[in-house]
């Protein structure tokens, strides 16, 4: 099954604070990424952007990714961590997107 890294932001906070924070999680598609997160309280609301992550098993998640499985990681501890936002990390072909009508908690 593979694993998805989702970064989430609140557009309606001003340039440079959108970013809310971020999790791993391992899900069949899309679709059940979004229920997934909202089951184990991880999705914060707000817009989503993700990407597939080309990974057998949770074994191979780099660190901190790995810490990232599961749990919603807060904006600060991302960024102190020297990590980037999906908008940062991707070029706009590569990014996914779900926006916050079809994010709602």
């Amino acid at each position: 099954m593979p694993f998805y890294y989702l970064s989430f932001c609140d557009t309606d906070k001003p340039k440079g604070t959108q970013f809310l924070g971020a999790t791993v999680v391992e899900a069949s598609d899309p679709s059940d990424m979004l229920t997934k997160t909202h089951l184990n309280g991880t999705n914060p609301g707000g817009e989503v952007e993700f990407m597939e992550l080309d990974l057998e098993s949770a074994d191979e998640l780099p660190e901190p990714a790995r810490s990232y499985l599961n749990r919603f990681v807060p904006r600060e501890e991302v960024m102190a961590g020297g990590y980037m936002t999906t908008s940062e990390l991707l070029d706009d072909e590569d990014r996914q997107g779900v926006c916050q009508q079809h994010n709602a908690q």
